[in-house]
């Protein structure tokens, strides 16, 4: 690419690319899928750029990127796909868990609930990138 398509491409990236991370997680609901999509789209962006007539259509086209890959991604066969625990180990009680740490089942129970709030709350908080 010309050095002035670059530095075209790389402002556009620097000054947008805030807003289409929030629009790829609109899409998807997944910060982690948010910036997969977003990665992929401004690759496929970049091999586009010298083709583009409108700089200014660049945007409307990214989103469209955006849609297609998020599309393209849940049509993957390992999307599709389904754990089991079957033939796994048994998760363990909260009796053996209290026996192996010499502590009641209540206090087992008390530092799981805990332990889930605080992870299901750092999961949920907003991406601080």
């Amino acid at each position: 690419m010309k050095a002035a398509l670059e530095e075209e491409y790389v402002a556009f990236v620097a000054a947008r690319q805030q807003h289409l991370r929030r629009i790829a997680y609109a899409i998807c609901g997944d910060w982690h899928r948010a910036e997969d999509l977003l990665q992929t789209a401004f690759a496929k962006l970049y091999v586009a750029w010298p083709r583009l007539r409108d700089p200014d259509a660049a945007e409307a086209y990214t989103r469209r990127i955006l849609v297609r890959a998020n599309i393209d991604e849940s049509r993957r066969p390992w999307r599709r796909e389904r754990t089991s625990l079957d033939g796994h180990d048994r998760p363990a009680s909260v009796a053996e868990a209290a026996d192996e740490l010499g502590i009641s089942e209540g206090t087992v129970k008390s530092h799981t609930s805990r332990g889930l709030a605080a992870l299901e709350k750092a999961l949920l908080a907003p991406d601080k990138h």
